[in-house]
C-alpha cells in the first residue's frame, strides 16, 4: 500500500500520512524520512509484527477463530511458500543505513525488495520489482532498488554477498477491521538459516491495505487477547545478521521521540533474549523513559528480569506500552481516502 508523508498544506503534521491517489507524481519524501531518502515514489508498508511465545503455536485454524472475534475475514485462506535470500555489502553500508535487500521466490514468481527506516511505529520503506531469476554476486541491482538505495545514501549498484537465507510457509488472509480499516494477515512458520544455524520463525503479520492505523492497532490488540504473542521483535532481516555477528548493536544518545523510543527499548529487548545481559541496565533506563513519555506505571521486572522476558504477564505489559507509544504518536496515523 503506497503512503507519504504530509509536509505542505493544511494537513502538514496533522495526519502525518497521505494514501498515494493523493500524490503529486513529483512529491518527493522530506529529508527525515529514511536517512534523506527522497525518491518520488516510496512505498511505505505498514505492519504489526506479532511474535509467538514459547508454546504458542500459531494454528491457522486457532488464529483465524481468534481473529473472526474482532475482524471479518473475507477470503479463504490461501498457503504460500516463501524463500528468501538476503545479501549483505562487506563495507556494512546497508546495516549502517539500516537498510536490506533481499529476492523472494513467491511460489511461482520471483520479487526484489530494498526495505528502509520510515517515519512512525509501524512503518517501513519498501521498493520492490518482479526479476526474471535469483541474482548472483555482482548482477546489477535492478534500477528501482539501485536508485532507492542511492539517494539513501548507500552507493550500492550491483548484489553484494548472499548472507542468509529464509524458507517460510505462510498462510494469508483477506480482512475487515473497524471502520473502514482493511488488512492482510499473515501466518508465517518457517526458518532463518545463516552459517549452518537456524533460527524458528513463528509469527503473524498485520498489513494495513486500507483505513487508519489506529484501526490495525485495535485488531492486533484484540489478537493478543486471544493468542500468546508480544509485539514486534526481530525482522527476518535483522534476525539474520545477528545470527552472523553483524548487527550493529545500540550505541549512541537515547532518543526522546516516542517512535524512536520504542525502537531502541525492543532493539535492547532483543539482545537481552539473545544473551546479551550487559544490556540490562540501558534497557531498565529507556524502560523508564518510555513509561514516563506515555504516562504509564513503570515496567513491573520479575525479580529476575531475563527470566520473565517469555511471560504472559510481561507480554500484556509490552503491548500497553506499544499501544500507548502508537497513540502518542498518533498524528502520525496513516489515513486512506
Amino acid at each position: 500500500m503506497l503512503y507519504r508523508p504530509v509536509t505542505q498544506g493544511p494537513l502538514q503534521g496533522l495526519l502525518g500520512w497521505e494514501h498515494a491517489s493523493q500524490w503529486p507524481v513529483t512529491q518527493r519524501l522530506p529529508a527525515h524520512c529514511s536517512n534523506h531518502l527522497s525518491f518520488s515514489l516510496s512505498i511505505v508498508e505498514l505492519e504489526i509484527k506479532l511474535t509467538a511465545l514459547p508454546g504458542e503455536p500459531l494454528e491457522p485454524s486457532i488464529v483465524h477463530t481468534a481473529a473472526e472475534d474482532s475482524m471479518k475475514l473475507h477470503t479463504p485462506a490461501e498457503t504460500i511458500e516463501l524463500e528468501a535470500h538476503y545479501y549483505d555489502d562487506r563495507d556494512g553500508l546497508l546495516r549502517a543505513a539500516r537498510w536490506s535487500v533481499r529476492a523472494r521466490r513467491e511460489d511461482h514468481h520471483i520479487v526484489a525488495t530494498a526495505k528502509g527506516p520510515a517515519p512512525g511505529v509501524l512503518a517501513r520503506c519498501e521498493i520492490e520489482t518482479k526479476i526474471d531469476r535469483m541474482p548472483s554476486v555482482g548482477d546489477p541491482l535492478p534500477s528501482p532498488l539501485a536508485e532507492a538505495l542511492a539517494q539513501a545514501g548507500v552507493p550500492l549498484y550491483s548484489w553484494p554477498t548472499l548472507a542468509f537465507k529464509t524458507r517460510v510457509r505462510r498462510v494469508v488472509v483477506q480482512a475487515s477491521l473497524s471502520g473502514t480499516t482493511k488488512a492482510e494477515l499473515a501466518i508465517d512458520h518457517g526458518e532463518v538459516i545463516a552459517d549452518h544455524q537456524r533460527h524458528p520463525i513463528c509469527e503473524l503479520e498485520l498489513e494495513l491495505k486500507q483505513g487508519e492505523a489506529m484501526g490495525l492497532l485495535q485488531g492486533a490488540l484484540a489478537l493478543a487477547d486471544q493468542l500468546q504473542v508480544r509485539p514486534g521483535g526481530r525482522s527476518k532481516a535483522a534476525r539474520g545478521l545477528q545470527m552472523l555477528g553483524r548487527l550493529n548493536i545500540p550505541s549512541g544518545d537515547d532518543p526522546t521521540d516516542c517512535a524512536a523510543l520504542w525502537s531502541r527499548f525492543e532493539d535492547l529487548e532483543e539482545h537481552l533474549r539473545e544473551g546479551r545481559h550487559e544490556f540490562l541496565g540501558h534497557y531498565l533506563r529507556v524502560a523508564d523513559m518510555l513509561t514516563s513519555i506515555t504516562a504509564l506505571p513503570r515496567l513491573q521486572i520479575a525479580q529476575d528480569p531475563l527470566s520473565g522476558l517469555d511471560s504472559p504477564e510481561h507480554a500484556a505489559q509490552l503491548w500497553q506500552i506499544f499501544a500507548a507509544v502508537q497513540q502518542a504518536s498518533g498524528a502520525n496515523s496513516p489515513r486512506t481516502p
